[in-house]
């Protein structure tokens, strides 16, 4: 929307679901705040939202706290948007 570019951040954000075994919930936050909202897609933004939401406390073995705060940030964004 004001540049950059969205093919190499969506790259960039499916390695780090890869890497992550799509268990880090703050890329889902992340990937929804900046590369959905940038191109508009209301549909993805709110399925990667969702989906931090509903998601186990215990996704990330030994990461509760990114968990928590990934959650919270979720929280915020769909009341926001």
């Amino acid at each position: 929307m004001l540049g950059g570019n969205p093919e190499r951040a969506e790259q960039e954000f499916d390695q780090c679901r890869s890497i992550g075994n799509g268990n880090f919930l703050l890329e889902r936050v992340f990937r929804a705040r900046y590369l959905d909202v940038a191109l508009l897609d209301e549909t993805k933004f709110k399925t990667e939202l969702y989906y931090v939401i509903s998601a186990p406390d215990d996704i990330l073995p030994g990461q509760r706290l990114l968990t928590a705060i990934a959650k919270s940030k979720g929280t915020l964004l769909l009341s926001t948007y």
